[in-house]
């Protein structure tokens, strides 16, 4: 109990004095989908105002999830995430206008929130999210307080919590990549690129049973060659 309680506050915010909390660059190549981790399951209050699973919204969907805990992790999810921010991204999410009308992903935004007094000041203030985003997008922002424990965020390689991350996940909930903290510009068309990939990929729409709700396999050897 202590050594979760008092571990992501201090180590995580001694790690951020050296490369503003970056442990690990964004590959190059996605992770090849045999071997790459599921994302968690987790259930968190929606936009909608009601109590969602992410399995739910990221099943059969080609996404990038952004995960912050924070207004400053936010600003860096937002760096990767943005159009504004990385142009590379026009045209490939589903709800920005784009030249091409083809295959598109979907963003799934998550708002950890672990601080019982903070997280009931986000939901008291969800009103604000909803005005700045279309309403067919309020079912893919979560606002999570439980059940993202420290084993689990180390699992799908998130050793920080309080910097922003990035993941590209596949239809069958699979990390097939992933970036965190400020991005570099290389990182940024990494991302880019390897999503181009993913919605190039023949679509593989599995059933609910057989998406785990935990993390499972191994990404040891798993970049696409």
């Amino acid at each position: 109990m202590a050594k979760e309680l008092f571990r992501p506050y201090f180590k995580d915010f001694t790690d951020m004095k050296y490369f503003k909390g970056k442990t690990f660059f964004a590959p190059e190549r996605v992770f090849k989908s045999q071997f790459a981790r599921y994302f968690p399951n987790l259930r968190g209050r929606t936009l909608e105002d009601r109590e969602e699973d992410t399995t739910n919204v990221l099943l059969g969907n080609v996404s990038v999830v952004s995960v912050a805990s924070s207004s400053w992790a936010q600003k860096q999810a937002d760096a990767w995430c943005q159009e504004r921010q990385n142009p590379g991204l026009e045209g490939l999410l589903d709800h920005w206008p784009g030249k091409d009308e083809g295959r598109r992903a979907q963003l799934v935004e998550i708002n950890y929130e672990p601080n019982a007094w903070k997280y009931w000041l986000v939901k008291m203030f969800a009103s604000q999210q909803r005005k700045i985003r279309s309403q067919f997008r309020w079912k893919r922002y979560f606002t999570v307080h439980k059940g993202f424990e420290q084993e689990l965020r180390l699992a799908i390689g998130m050793p920080n919590q309080k910097v922003g991350h990035v993941y590209l996940v596949d239809e069958r909930c699979k990390i097939r990549w992933a970036g965190h903290a400020v991005p570099e510009e290389s990182e940024k068309e990494s991302m880019v690129k390897n999503l181009r990939r993913l919605l190039a990929e023949p679509r593989n729409i599995p059933s609910a049973e057989t998406v785990p709700d935990t993390v499972a396999a191994t990404q040891e050897s798993s970049i696409v060659e």
